[in-house]
């Protein structure tokens, strides 16, 4: 019997060459990209970039994780705030794992309830807190409302509701960064001013010089 091994489905987890009983896969360090240490207006930042068509990984967001964690220790931070990927694959996976607090951010669509209703499940997997933000919440007042009966039926309250802005598009389109008081007004007063997100928010962990993935060479 012959197996393959997909190139291209590969998340170079490791776990191939780990659990052959007769050590028939072979992994080498490929280079996918590159993470870097930041200093920003907001303090330090742990970040990376991916290579041409490369792809996240749990990896990947472990490895920047780990590099959040030693600059908020030699640095005294109490806490470290990331962003995570969309969807529930191996990369949310490693993001959610081990945090205090998650702030789901969804949209009134159907496809977002959809991704909303698996991630809130592996949320209670792992057991960590969390709250919803909805975006552009007013543009479809009844997908709105299923995510707020979503939130009230697995114990998740709504903690920030940001209406669209079409300054918002405007300035991605144009490729400008939002000024700072709009962001401040539009999003910081809508959701972080929240009282309820304040006390539910203890820690929001990171989900995310080069990066290698072990990549599969023969099997």
């Amino acid at each position: 019997m012959t197996y393959r091994i997909d190139p291209l489905a590969c998340e170079g987890c490791g776990l191939c060459p780990r659990v052959c009983p007769v050590q028939a896969i072979e992994t080498e360090p490929n280079v996918t990209g590159r993470w870097y240490l930041s200093d920003t207006a907001y303090g330090p930042m742990a970040h990376a970039r991916l290579g041409i068509a490369e792809e996240n990984s749990g990896r990947l967001v472990a490895h920047v994780r780990r590099k959040a964690a030693d600059l908020a220790t030699e640095q005294g931070f109490d806490r470290i705030l990331g962003d995570g990927p969309p969807g529930t694959g191996c990369p949310v996976i490693a993001s959610v794992s081990g945090t205090d607090y998650v702030l789901l951010v969804t949209e009134p669509t159907v496809s977002g309830v959809h991704d909303l209703e698996r991630v809130l499940k592996l949320v209670a997997h792992f057991g960590v807190r969390a709250g919803i933000v909805i975006n552009k919440a007013d543009l479809n007042a009844a997908q709105a409302g299923r995510i707020e009966t979503l939130g009230r039926e697995r114990g998740v309250p709504i903690v920030g509701r940001i209406p669209f802005d079409r300054t918002v598009n405007d300035s991605l389109m144009a490729g400008k960064r939002l000024r700072r008081s709009f962001v401040r007004t539009a999003i910081l007063s809508s959701c972080c001013s929240s009282r309820k997100f304040r006390e539910r928010a203890g820690a929001c962990s990171m989900s995310w010089r080069p990066i290698q993935n072990p990549r599969p060479t023969r099997a």
